[in-house]
């Protein structure tokens, strides 16, 4: 059986793999492979194998697995012994297209083609604050240390290609350093072109992650119900620009596919909006860092645009702000009814007071910069006139054409504009 293609991302926990690799994948039409979502079929491997370690870490009880020392914590990983399996994973994929295969346990060492291969190695101040931010217990976080240290010693030793991670550069950034070492792989391909093929791949990639889940609860020790728990999944789309992610139940991503708000009818459609933006329910758009009850969807329009669900890029503005995006003039309710627009969708050409203040986070810690390109709904039927968003100078030209039109076609003139809330 021919094996796929594959671009590897190695690196400790908190580096950024998994956020970089599922971009590659969705922008590049990628298969990705994250070992994470293999841990437990791994550990069954051990088990069956005989490993001690393996054997050691199921018998105990769940507290008592993090009080060892660091390198008892190193053997019960099986950090070393996963290595290898992720390697046969990966052998046993379909040979198209590439594979993006990310994880705490690739080793320089597995690796045939560093060339095709990049370690992410975060300053020790930044993985600490990203570890921070999963509330890991103290056995975990000493476990996480020691991972670090090995991964980082192991990528000098193997003078293998690295990038640094300090938080100084956003994720688009990051990710453009990562395609740039990537360039000649990527367009040698094969990789995912249809809007089809691209989506049973990210299917693929969020039932891999409900597996995981699942295998947890399946060990005999596991208290809980896979099915309620909430994870993360990414937008199933297919759109290459789409950097969406939802939250749901591992029962709702199993039963049906993924799909942020307003994206089960996108096709590809230019990069117009770069925020990163978690979805909770489908009328509902929120940053990952604000709760549930914080609705900017209230203060977007709807749109009879196809397009219209993910924040306008002219909303968000560049900041060093750990918050979370915010519209300008939150209080400031538009409405648009126009199929024709030049304006991205859910806002309108009317301006506010040139003096209103307008600020916004990122969701990265750091900038994150969007350009907004313009987008056009199909238009109506070939009778419809489409409406125009108004301005404050151009009520009245637009209150004259309709009357003109009615009195041509001996109607009552019925408003066909837009107007500020």
């Amino acid at each position: 059986m021919t094996s796929p293609p594959v671009l590897w991302i190695g690196g400790p926990a908190g580096a950024g793999k998994s956020t970089i690799a599922s971009r590659l994948a969705r922008r590049h039409g990628l298969r990705w492979y994250a070992a994470d979502t293999r841990t437990w079929e791994h550990r069954d491997r051990a088990l069956a194998a005989g490993n001690a370690a393996a054997h050691r870490w199921e018998a105990m009880e769940p507290h008592a697995r993090w009080t060892g020392t660091a390198e008892e914590l190193l053997a019960m990983s099986l950090h070393g012994e996963r290595g290898p399996m992720i390697l046969e994973d990966v052998r046993r994929l379909p040979p198209a297209p590439i594979v993006v295969a990310e994880g705490t346990p690739v080793s320089p060492a597995l690796v045939a083609d560093t060339q095709r291969a990049v370690w992410l190695l975060p300053t020790p101040g930044f993985r600490r604050a990203q570890l921070e931010r999963r509330s890991l217990p103290s056995g975990p976080l000493r476990l996480g240390r020691a991972l670090a240290a090995k991964i980082e010693r192991e990528a000098r030793e193997h003078e293998v290609p690295t990038l640094g991670v300090d938080g100084s550069q956003s994720v688009d950034e990051t990710v453009a350093a990562v395609e740039s070492l990537f360039a000649e792989a990527l367009a040698a391909g094969p990789r995912a072109e249809s809007v089809d093929e691209r989506r049973a791949l990210l299917r693929e990639a969020n039932l891999d992650h409900v597996g995981q889940v699942r295998g947890y609860f399946a060990r005999p020790w596991a208290v809980g119900d896979a099915e309620t728990v909430v994870r993360t999944f990414v937008c199933e789309c297919g759109d290459q620009a789409c950097v969406a992610s939802v939250e749901l139940t591992v029962g709702a991503a199993s039963s049906r596919p993924v799909l942020a708000a307003g994206h089960a009818e996108r096709r590809a459609t230019p990069r117009t909006y770069g925020a990163d933006v978690t979805v909770s329910h489908e009328d509902e758009w929120k940053p990952r860092s604000t709760r549930i009850g914080s609705k900017p969807a209230a203060r977007i329009a709807a749109s009879v645009s196809r397009v219209v669900s993910q924040p306008p890029s002219a909303r968000v503005q560049k900041s060093r702000s750990t918050a979370r995006w915010t519209p300008r003039n939150a209080g400031l309710r538009e409405r648009t009814c126009s199929q024709n627009r030049s304006s991205p969708p859910g806002t309108s050409t009317r301006r506010s007071s040139p003096s209103a203040p307008g600020t916004s986070g990122t969701l990265q810690s750091t900038p994150i910069t969007t350009a907004a390109s313009k987008l056009a709904s199909p238009a109506g039927s070939a009778s419809a006139r489409p409406s125009t968003t108004s301005t404050a100078n151009g009520v009245a030209p637009a209150r004259s054409i309709a009357r003109s039109r009615a009195t041509a076609s001996g109607s009552t003139a019925r408003r066909r504009w837009t107007s500020g809330g």
